[in-house]
Order: structure tokens, then C-alpha cells, then sequence
């Protein structure tokens, strides 16, 4: 699967581990991204090159309140509008 169109799914991932790790205590540091066989498809090319031509926007931050420690409360507070 294509990185430029999978990476959204990718960090959902790394933010509910994220979320799992400060609700057992422990200490989260950085996001760190490898990319390994990465390729093109022929017919993603249009794609790739409109995401390439737009701006870079800034990096998104994910900040948890500390206090929550029940990570079922913490689920519904992110993703119950």
C-alpha cells in the first residue's frame, strides 16, 4: 500500500498507542517514521504529484491530559462529538 495515501491510518495507530502507553504509566517521546520498499504505482503518479504541489502545513501535535487514566473515558472524550 502506497505511503502518501496510508499514512492517515498509520497514525491513528501510533496515537491509540500512544494513548495506551500514558494510560500504563509510561513515557511517550517521538514519532519516528521509516519508510522501507517504498514504490509508485504508474496510475498514483497524478495523485502523488498533486500532493507533493501543495503547501506544508504544520505538523500536528497530539497532547493528553494526564489526569485521565481510564483510557475507555479517554476514547470517548477524542472520538464522541
Amino acid at each position: 500500500m502506497l505511503k502518501f495515501v496510508n499514512r492517515a491510518f498509520q497514525q491513528c495507530g501510533y496515537a491509540l498507542l500512544t494513548m495506551m502507553a500514558q494510560n500504563c504509566g509510561c513515557q511517550v517521546d517521538e514519532f519516528i517514521l521509516i519508510f522501507g520498499n517504498t514504490h509508485i504505482y504508474k496510475n498514483h503518479y497524478q495523485q502523488l504529484e498533486l500532493q507533493l504541489s501543495r503547501d506544508s502545513r504544520p505538523l500536528p501535535q497530539m497532547i493528553l491530559k494526564p489526569e485521565v487514566k481510564d483510557i475507555s473515558t479517554l476514547l470517548l472524550m477524542i472520538f464522541i462529538w
